[in-house]
């Protein structure tokens, strides 16, 4: 399993990319699998309980937290099936209450580390 991170700081307009060890993934799918909020209401998304990847301005939304699930045996150089989970919020209101866990865990660990690798 590889788990690869993709960061925008639009106050930056700075990309970041990075390959993440599984030990820094594992505490984020533990805090998604706890929080049965984190499934992300269909109706938020006219009824599917997942989607095919979008992007975020498709969806209506500016911030997000996004969780892609690729398969495991994709084929290189193939566009790649892809399977998403969003939440989202708009540019002045709060983050979801029930995401603030994971938006802390992102903001405290795995973004710093992020940084490090600009693109």
């Amino acid at each position: 399993e590889t788990y690869h991170t993709f960061y925008r700081d639009n106050d930056e307009q700075q990309t970041y990319i990075f390959d993440i060890p599984s030990e820094l993934v594992i505490p984020m799918f533990h805090l998604i699998q706890q929080n049965g909020d984190y499934l992300f209401n269909a109706e938020e998304f006219n009824g599917e309980e997942s989607l095919v990847y979008a992007y975020f301005h498709e969806l209506g939304i500016t911030n997000n937290v996004r969780l892609e699930i690729e398969s495991p045996d994709q084929e290189p150089l193939v566009p790649p099936d892809i399977k998403m989970f969003v939440k989202g919020w708009e540019i002045g209101e709060d983050p979801p209450e029930e995401l603030m866990p994971l938006i802390d865990y992102l903001e405290e660990v795995i973004i710093p580390i992020v940084r490090q690798h600009p693109r």
